[in-house]
């Protein structure tokens, strides 16, 4: 792995500052070498109390060892079987052994990389207050995730290579999009300083997001991927806020709260309904993450105790 980078940071006035950069990276175990990604911010006052800061570039993403590795599992090397009703404790004793398992990398697989965009406002406000209040984009293109290109056919359940199990294949073909809208603020009056954010995101992507056989992302139908478009598990909404008042005696008192709304989850049966070997499936209409899952609240208290060490440092003439 290789990479280059360049930033400037150009002060145009007093006001306003531009930031320009490029990044090139390169990896020798993959064929894609189209990896320039160009980035370009500014800062720019507005008097001596208000900053707007933004900027836009592109991030790629190396592709990780591990992918390039899990050739290894080639079904001739190193492989996996899957047993259906196995017996006890031989597992061979009875049900039926499915053909092997393996993997491969696609030879056209890229590394993926990231549009982001971002702005904020930064005010300082009477009584040391400080706030801030920022917006994000996040556009994820070609992650790398999984198929099997040889699942059961639609209809049918047989492979298309019935002497073949599953073929997991990784490749460049996911797509995600986050948008994030953060608000902050910081204030210290008397013994305290009061520090608060509030988080509101909202993310889809057709990544699968529970791990299936083997550690391995595997999507429901590998025949149509559009199906495992829908929402992230993230919280939508996240806040969190601490108090710190510096007490008589040197101690420190900290209140923290913390609140996020529900993880998105998904409806699932339970069971192998398509016969792919992996039991991800859902009942039939239901999307990916549409439940969400209870709220979650906590507060905090951290007291302590600040004590001077003393030392007596000897001296020679």
């Amino acid at each position: 792995q290789a990479s280059l980078f360049s930033q400037n940071d150009f002060r145009l006035s007093n006001t306003f500052t531009l930031m320009l950069g490029v990044r090139y990276q390169i990896q020798s175990n993959i064929r894609d070498r189209n990896n320039v990604d160009p980035r370009i911010g500014f800062a720019y006052a507005i008097g001596n109390e208000t900053v707007v800061r933004g900027g836009f570039g592109f991030f790629s993403q190396r592709v990780g060892f591990n992918t390039i590795l899990n050739n290894r599992l080639d079904g001739k090397r190193v492989y996996e079987i899957q047993i259906d009703n196995p017996g006890w404790p031989n597992p061979f004793a009875s049900g039926s052994i499915r053909p092997r398992a393996r993997r491969q990398v696609d030879p056209g697989i890229k590394m993926p990389y990231y549009p982001v965009g971002q702005i904020s406002v930064e005010r300082s406000l009477p009584n040391n207050l400080f706030v801030t209040l920022g917006y994000e984009f996040v556009r994820a293109i070609r992650p790398t995730r999984t198929r099997d290109i040889n699942a059961p056919l639609p209809g049918t359940g047989i492979r298309p290579n019935p002497n073949e199990g599953q073929v997991l294949q990784y490749q460049s073909s996911g797509l995600s999009t986050y948008h994030h809208l953060r608000a902050s603020m910081r204030q210290r009056f008397s013994i305290f300083v009061v520090t608060a954010s509030y988080w509101y995101m909202h993310g889809q992507s057709d990544q699968e997001d529970r791990r299936g056989r083997g550690g391995v992302w595997v999507p429901v139908d590998s025949y149509d991927l559009r199906k495992e478009w829908g929402n992230t598990q993230d919280p939508r909404h996240t806040f969190s806020a601490s108090v710190n008042a510096r007490l008589p005696l040197d101690i420190y008192l900290t209140t923290v709260f913390e609140a996020l709304s529900g993880l998105f989850y998904t409806i699932r049966t339970g069971k192998d309904d398509n016969r792919d070997g992996v039991s991800n499936d859902r009942p039939p209409g239901v999307v990916k993450n549409s439940e969400n899952g209870p709220n979650y609240f906590d507060v905090g208290f951290n007291f302590s105790k600040a004590f001077e060490l003393n030392t007596t440092a000897g001296s020679t003439g």
